[in-house]
């Protein structure tokens, strides 16, 4: 039986859709040329070590960006002065904490240089904003009266946006409420001051063209404001653990399997073609324009401001197949992002305690193997989708740690069973007890069953690592099966070839510790080298 309940929440984010007319819609990407320009030339003066966005440089000679700098009205000013183009940004887009200086840029420095000074970053690894990878984004702060109700359509509502002015927004959502009885509406909560004087407003464009606006409303850091969401919650109680993966999104302790749409390679072989048509258009994803283009920048450099050459632009045809192929790809996500919308939900209402693995995704994405179905089963999204909604609805998200064996523990007596390390192994029947197990179901299971004896702390082996890395202390890397048939032969780090050479790996018989091949005393470079010489010498032997 479904319960509507008002349910306490800190924060909430609404994302609604923009239909600016055409002036506001040139002053919208007027902003976010801006802001390109802004980011692009601040950084520019960061490289060449300009006191200005630098900080002065330490005892060994190091400078480092200084973002307060940046912020501060005269860089603005300055800025102006070298492109007047930077003026059209709302001021409040630059120069707060959520704006680009403060915000956009220190994220984009600490993530893309690594915490590392100006004198040892390379700018060629560093992102600059492109006419391929433009700025499509702005975050200001308006006041929460800025937000003005239709009389028409209780889901439309005019937003005026600081600096640009009074746009149509659709998608209001009606299931907030405020005040203490939460019996108030938000027109209601903004008469009788129930609501922060000021609410962070992000404008964002797509690649198809569209504007989008995400209004957060929160409760405040004291939460001295009331802040409520109209849910239905139909919840039992009961504990579900869930392993999530590639072939199925998610498999439940119960042996329910949710299976992958695969829903970007439905479309693979359209996104193909249009990727084909792009390469030959006129753009930046034909090679002869970036040549040309490339060529024309080293010819200006050479040249005064007056004899300049003009640079190339992409033409009407590539801009049309470039939307083309965006819309598309948005219709494959928004596909993908509602069939974890109704999975996530049908999840988070049949249970109070979720039980999940810590994913690596990022990890994960670097086996090129796996990448492609990686991305099109959105593990990440699905995880944060569950986890949110767990908390909507006071349910427990309990997370095991990164290095617990659930795929490889039999459920039923404990065994480990290593063999299952090898992905390939999706059924096998456990040598102790004789139980025969779905690799999935049971690792779901074991999931379940050590999140409730744990109650979801990070294993030690994980903080032992934290703590010890600094001191250059790693944790020993397992053993690798080579045939899942003789377990007792794997593949084994060696530390004291790895310190004559960069890693090594030896071929070893678990039962005496004794080294079968150690590459004629020179070890392996890597444990697929070792795995496929092994085997190739298996296949000689047998031939003789």
């Amino acid at each position: 039986m479904k319960i509507t309940v008002k349910v306490p929440i800190s924060t909430y984010t609404m994302k609604m859709r923009l239909y600016p007319s055409k002036e506001l819609a040139k002053k919208i990407d007027d902003a976010f040329r801006a802001l390109h320009v802004a980011y692009n030339m601040t950084f520019h003066e960061v490289f060449e070590r300009n006191p200005e966005v630098c900080t002065n440089p330490n005892k060994d000679g190091y400078f480092w960006p200084d973002f307060k700098k940046m912020a501060k009205a005269e860089w603005k000013k300055h800025l102006i002065e070298l492109n007047p183009i930077v003026g059209c940004a709302p001021a409040a887009a630059i120069t707060t904490k959520n704006g680009l200086l403060l915000s956009d840029a220190k994220r984009a420095w600490m993530a893309g240089m690594h915490n590392l000074p100006v004198t040892k970053a390379n700018r060629k690894d560093f992102r600059f904003y492109s006419q391929a990878k433009p700025r499509s984004s702005f975050m200001v702060q308006t006041p929460c009266t800025s937000i003005i109700s239709s009389t028409d359509n209780p889901k439309v509502v005019w937003i005026k946006i600081p600096g640009i002015g009074k746009v149509k927004a659709r998608g209001f959502n009606r299931k907030l409420w405020f005040g203490e009885n939460k019996d108030h509406m938000y027109e209601q909560a903004v008469e009788n001051g129930e609501l922060a004087k000021t609410l962070t407003l992000k404008i964002t464009k797509d690649r198809c063209g569209d504007y989008f606006a995400s209004l957060t409303i929160s409760d405040g850091k004291k939460h001295e404001f009331k802040l409520f969401r109209e849910m239905a919650i139909e919840k039992v109680p009961t504990a579900v653990g869930i392993d999530v993966g590639i072939k199925d999104v998610a498999i439940l302790d119960d042996g329910t399997k949710y299976p992958n749409s695969r829903f970007k390679k439905e479309y693979d072989g359209t996104l193909r073609r249009m990727n084909h048509q792009l390469s030959r258009r006129w753009g930046p994803t034909n090679r002869a324009y970036r040549d040309y283009n490339k060529d024309i920048r080293e010819k200006n450099k050479l040249r005064s401001e007056e004899d300049k050459f003009v640079l190339a632009v992409p033409s009407n045809r590539y801009k049309e197949a470039k939307i083309r192929k965006a819309r598309l790809e948005r219709k494959i996500w928004r596909k993908r992002d509602s069939y974890q919308h109704q999975i996530s939900y049908e999840i988070t209402s049949q249970a109070d305690i979720i039980a999940t693995e810590t994913l690596m995704v990022k990890n994960m994405m670097k086996n090129h193997k796996l990448a492609y179905a990686l991305a099109d089963a959105g593990m990440s999204e699905f995880v944060s989708k569950i986890k949110y909604k767990a908390d909507r609805k006071g349910a427990k998200v309990i997370t095991i740690g990164n290095f617990e064996p659930s795929s490889q523990l039999c459920h039923n007596c404990g065994y480990l069973y290593e063999a299952a390390k090898d992905l390939s192994v999706r059924f096998w029947k456990c040598p102790q007890c004789g139980s025969e197990h779905d690799r999935d179901i049971n690792a779901a299971k074991n999931i379940l069953a050590i999140a409730m004896r744990d109650g979801g702390k990070e294993d030690k082996l994980v903080n032992e690592v934290k703590k010890t890395k600094k001191r250059g202390i790693y944790r020993k890397p397992r053993d690798n099966i080579i045939i899942p048939e003789n377990p007792n032969i794997v593949i084994r780090f060696s530390k004291e070839l790895t310190t004559q050479n960069n890693p090594r790996y030896v071929i070893v018989n678990k039962q005496d510790d004794s080294i079968i091949d150690d590459a004629q005393g020179n070890g392996y470079r890597s444990i697929s080298n070792a795995k496929n010489c092994y085997k190739a010498k298996m296949k000689w032997k047998n031939k003789q």
